[in-house]
């Protein structure tokens, strides 16, 4: 009995080509779906759902977080469901990426270009 050799994970792409063209890989619909805003931002990103979601911390996976907290926030999501929604439990650290979103998005043109990208598309106003 031959065995298959386990896949291994895809590399992790830390930061897209200068110049590369962000735009959301999914339209809103009448009927909102955080997982298809979650996969969208996602990929924009070059991560995955479950590592926007995840636990890790590093620069890559706050900023792609930080762009999803910010739509919800300005569909007029509760900080509590918002927390819910990008698997976190505290409501506290959804105030403070949204009060840090615009710092974050004037020195990380990928953060500023992903959330144009979507509000333009119409995922919030």
């Amino acid at each position: 009995v031959e065995v298959e050799p386990t896949p291994q994970p895809k590399p992790i792409a830390f930061a897209l080509p200068v110049g590369f063209p962000i735009a959301p890989k999914a339209e809103p619909t009448r009927y909102f779906s955080v997982r298809t805003l979650i996969d969208s931002v996602a990929d924009d990103f070059g991560i995955s759902h479950g590592e926007l979601i995840g636990s890790a911390r590093t620069r890559l996976f706050v900023n792609a977080r930080a762009v999803v907290i910010q739509i919800l926030h300005r569909r007029g999501w509760s900080y509590s469901r918002i927390a819910r929604a990008v698997g976190r439990n505290d409501h506290t650290t959804m105030i403070h990426s949204v009060k840090t979103f615009e710092k974050r998005a004037e020195y990380n043109a990928e953060v500023a270009e992903c959330f144009e990208a979507h509000r333009a598309a119409g995922w919030c106003k």
